[in-house]
């Protein structure tokens, strides 16, 4: 049976209204100001909301102070490395990691604009690029920049206008990347935390510090037959130098858990430590992550719902956290047969260009 047109119409605009207020938070807007005067409210059947007015009355709100940090120091990691370690099951755990990001990615699209034969993962990542731009090439030439793809944010995978255009959308994210490194280099930590850090090195030391965790941190996951998803986080982090950023929100994450602090209060901290995109928007993206598997209790069906929450880059937050699921052979959702056909094709090659550069090692 579908849904009846008006309950459907009443959820794209509650979508619309949390996808609104979270860019708009994300970009420093004071929305507690908007509260205030009284018109930042949820838009109900009965009242007529204008969708570009709203917006262009929460780009006009005043801008929060800005959050300041000390960016993570240059660290120099040693490409030495042990002999390749042998992992079973590989090439499945390959094509589990690609449908988890699909699935995360999907998880935060509304049901009447999903497609069943489109694959949001092979826009919303550069995994495909990556892996060809890296074949015969050494990654220490690696870049990030690769101009012609976007962030492909919230306000770009639903059905949008001119007045909504992101100005965080120029370039892919890298953080999205971080775990095709470790897939082309199975099992060798070091090879995957350097492969990370260099394919970063147009962003800052904060940003390259959290790529090399999200490698070293997948590069863990594949040599564990049975990955624990908390764990593999935690021990990644302990791999990261004793000044990092990156290091320091992820501990401090898992000790108000352990504290046992509520999530909307963690929320509420989080949102206090880190403002807004001007500054290094990747730190909140980590601690997301972390969070959201710890208060979900690693999960999918509890987890992706607090990953999605809030601003600077829920679509990179999901794709990670699904793909995470997807390494660790835990539960995700079935996606389309075709979707699965595509992605399933796509893993198989990145697998043989794994496979091309352990034999030219």
């Amino acid at each position: 049976m579908g849904i009846p047109m008006a309950v459907s119409a009443q959820r794209m605009r509650n979508r619309w209204y949390r996808v609104l207020l979270q860019s708009s938070w994300a970009r420093g807007r004071d929305l507690a100001e908007g509260r205030r005067m009284g018109w930042v409210h949820r838009p109900t059947a009965e009242s007529l909301w204008d969708g570009e007015s709203f917006w262009r009355g929460l780009q006009a709100l005043p801008q929060r102070p800005e959050w300041s940090y000390q960016d993570d120091a240059p660290s120099f990691y040693d490409p030495l490395d042990a002999p390749q370690v042998v992992v079973p099951g590989l090439a499945d755990r390959y094509r589990q990691t690609w449908l988890g990001a699909e699935a995360g990615v999907r998880s935060l699209l509304p049901s009447e604009v999903l497609k069943p034969d489109r694959s949001y993962l092979l826009e919303a990542a550069d995994w495909v690029t990556t892996v060809q731009r890296s074949r015969g090439l050494g990654w220490s030439h690696l870049r990030s920049v690769m101009p012609g793809h976007s962030q492909r944010t919230p306000l770009e995978m639903l059905p949008t206008h001119s007045w909504t255009r992101e100005p965080f959308s120029e370039t892919c994210g890298g953080l999205r990347r971080a775990l095709i490194c470790s897939l082309l280099w199975p099992g060798q930590i070091q090879r995957a935390k350097v492969a990370a850090f260099f394919d970063a090195s147009d962003y800052t030391g904060v940003a390259q510090t959290a790529q090399a965790w999200l490698a070293i941190v997948a590069a863990l996951m594949i040599t564990d037959p049975d990955p624990n998803l908390v764990n593999s986080l935690r021990v990644g982090l302990r791999h990261l130098p004793g000044h990092s950023h990156i290091r320091a929100i992820g501990e401090w994450t898992y000790a108000e858990f352990t504290a046992g602090i509520p999530w909307g209060d963690w929320m509420q901290k989080l949102s206090c430590r880190c403002h807004y995109y001007p500054v290094d928007h990747v730190v909140p993206n980590v601690a997301w992550i972390l969070g959201g598997l710890l208060w979900g209790r690693s999960e999918w069906q509890r987890v992706l719902p607090l990953i999605s929450q809030a601003g600077f880059d829920p679509t990179t937050r999901s794709l990670i956290t699904g793909a995470l699921f997807g390494l660790a052979r835990s539960w995700i959702p079935a996606l389309p047969a075709g979707v699965t056909r595509r992605l399933v094709h796509q893993a198989d090659d990145t697998l043989a260009c794994a496979r091309l550069h352990t034999i030219t090692l």
